[in-house]
């Protein structure tokens, strides 16, 4: 029997970050083509602003140029808030119900490419919606009143609270398993995260029950901090509480989002492996549950079996005359799924190997290993 030692650790950081790079460069290619989540995230902020500063401007501070001065920093931290909310969830949601993410998975690339393509294309959105709220401020008078670095530190600060924030969503996003609902829980959650802060108005005036939820709301720090390094106002802690909060918020819903991810894309957890000489027919290797009866096809079962050296992953449902579906694209089991369920309560066996070298089935180290006799079962001594 011919043997290939699988390849083991971690990839290779090149090949990384180009598979995350393509990735990202097809999500800013669907922000191009369906650009609603973008200009929302844009025009929202930009229309509170112009409200704002025309109908209160001034009542709050005197004059528009002076409220625009107070108001523009809270504005910055609620675009960069709202690309991410709108942008990051919403994308995940659509491509993990479409089967896009069983299809990266079944790709011979990174399992973090995905994950690392989505953080990029997402930096570009804010960075994007950043410089975008910068040109309306300019025009409708707003000056920076500190430095070039204190500018550029209050940009780096807002679109890094606005990472914080999508992870969030992101983890709503995979959660929910339904765009429509995304769209309501991210829009019910800003008006009382984005609004009820000091964007509008000092914390000092607000009454004392929107006073409290202001002061201990994370947004509120990060509009404060915004503010100090714009235009020059005491930060306090301000900077750090919300360097904080982002860190927090990426540690906490980052492995959220992972694992949901993981989990929602497999049918089933996998179970033993199958023993490497148990033959393809009806029934079950011990250890394991049957896979059910004609008319009641039970969930996917996973499994691994050692051949050549190589670990596959193999799926099967159903018990009864074996049917083996090999191939179709991208070369994965799920690619067979809908079939899957029809065979299995038809009576039949179905079992469908994920390829060598795609989703979770060990690829060999060189291409050179990708032969006939290597890829036999047995080959002639």
């Amino acid at each position: 029997m011919s043997t290939t030692e699988p390849r083991t650790g971690a990839p290779r950081p090149a090949p990384l970050v180009r598979h995350g790079l393509v990735l990202a460069q097809r999500g800013l290619a669907k922000s191009l083509r369906n650009p609603g989540s973008l200009v929302n995230g844009v025009m929202t902020p930009a229309l509170f602003m112009v409200l704002f500063v025309y109908l209160f401007g001034g009542s709050v501070s005197g004059s528009t140029d002076a409220y625009l001065q107070y108001l523009f920093p809270g504005v910055l931290v609620m675009g960069a808030g709202i690309a991410g909310m709108l942008s990051s969830g919403l994308t995940i949601n659509i491509d993990m119900k479409k089967g896009v993410y069983d299809r990266f998975r079944s790709l011979p690339i990174a399992r973090s490419a995905p994950l690392l393509g989505s953080v990029l294309a997402d930096l570009v959105r804010y960075v994007i919606t950043v410089v975008v709220l910068f040109v309306i401020g300019h025009l409708m008078g707003f000056r920076v009143e500190t430095d070039p670095g204190s500018a550029l530190a209050a940009c780096a600060l807002a679109i890094g609270f606005g990472v914080g924030l999508s992870w969030v969503m992101v983890f709503l996003g995979v959660l929910l398993r339904d765009e429509g609902a995304v769209m309501a829980v991210t829009f019910v959650a800003i008006l009382p995260l984005l609004l009820g802060t000091s964007m509008a108005a000092p914390v000092e005036t607000l009454p004392g029950w929107l006073r409290s939820w202001a002061e201990t709301n994370p947004v509120t720090h990060a509009m404060d901090a915004v503010r100090a390094l714009l235009t020059g106002t005491p930060a306090g802690d301000a900077v750090t509480l919300t360097l904080v909060w982002s860190a927090g918020l990426v540690a906490v819903f980052a492995p959220c989002r992972s694992g949901r991810s993981t989990a929602s894309t497999e049918q089933a957890s996998p179970a033993s492996p199958i023993p490497l000489g148990w033959p393809l027919r009806s029934g079950s290797p011990p250890g394991l549950p049957r896979r059910g009866t004609r008319g009641v096809a039970l969930s996917v079962q996973h499994h691994h079996v050692e051949v050549n050296g190589l670990r596959l992953h193999v799926a099967e449902q159903g018990e009864g005359p074996l049917v083996l579906l090999l191939h179709g694209f991208p070369e994965s089991w799920y690619s067979w799924r809908h079939q899957f369920a029809v065979l299995a309560d038809a009576g039949y066996r179905v079992v469908a190997p994920d390829q060598r070298g795609y989703a979770r089935s060990d690829r060999a180290p060189s291409t050179e290993e990708y032969s006939l006799p290597t890829w036999s079962v047995t080959s002639p001594p």
